[in-house]
């Protein structure tokens, strides 16, 4: 049986997570499909937020507590 390296994955996954974080999904939803049984290891390794996704969410919030 050949064994799958696992490194191939890595770029995969973390985009993955990258973008559903950024289209909203919920966290938990996240870490299941990852198969995470923690959603710290989830968030610290394989989420990475860019700056203009920081600030839309920020604003984001700020316009909602506004209302």
């Amino acid at each position: 049986m050949q064994r799958t390296r696992h490194r191939a994955q890595g770029p995969t996954r973390h985009t993955y997570a990258s973008r559903a974080v950024k289209e909203g999904l919920p966290p938990e939803m996240l870490q299941k499909t990852l198969g995470h049984a923690d959603y710290s290891t989830t968030a610290n390794i394989y989420t990475h937020i860019d700056a203009q996704t920081l600030v839309d969410a920020v604003t984001n919030t700020l316009l909602i507590n506004k209302k």
